[in-house]
């Protein structure tokens, strides 16, 4: 009977897992954007930067927003800001819109921003990180969302 209910369990699993693949997108061109200050975004983003976003430029929420609304891992349009809550506008914003004015209109550009302003660029390399920091960039990015 235990192996029936594993079997079972395990013809569950394959379905669900073949279920659950996602074509990919041929035409959604995604950017991978991490750096430090500047692309974590110091600019105070004008009016003009808020009044329209393209939405086939999306950001991937890293974090939580509360305002605008956004869900970590959600895409959405790319309204500044779109590194974390507190931050301004950086180089990914005009990144992406420069692009999806640029492409064709069935293109979408999305942008995961993970930059933190002060970090070298080994902290991005997990094969780098000294094993004696006591954070790693993630845990940063994580700690400057909850202070904002």
């Amino acid at each position: 009977m235990f192996m029936k209910k594993v079997l079972f369990s395990f013809v569950l699993l394959l379905v669900g897992l073949s279920n659950a693949r996602a074509e990919a997108d041929p035409n959604f061109y995604i950017y991978l954007c991490f750096g430090q200050s500047n692309m974590e975004g110091n600019a105070t983003p004008e009016q003009v930067d808020k009044d329209y976003v393209d939405p086939r430029f999306q950001m991937l929420a890293c974090v939580d927003f509360t305002n605008p609304k956004r869900t970590m891992g959600e895409w959405c349009t790319a309204y500044p800001p779109i590194v974390r809550p507190g931050t301004g506008l950086g180089m990914a914003d005009y990144f992406g819109r420069t692009m999806v004015a640029n492409l064709p209109e069935n293109v979408k550009v999305g942008v995961v921003d993970v930059a933190i302003g002060g970090t070298k660029i080994e902290g991005f390399i997990s094969e780098e990180v000294d094993a004696s920091r006591k954070t790693t960039c993630a845990q940063v990015f994580i700690l400057r969302t909850e202070r904002k």
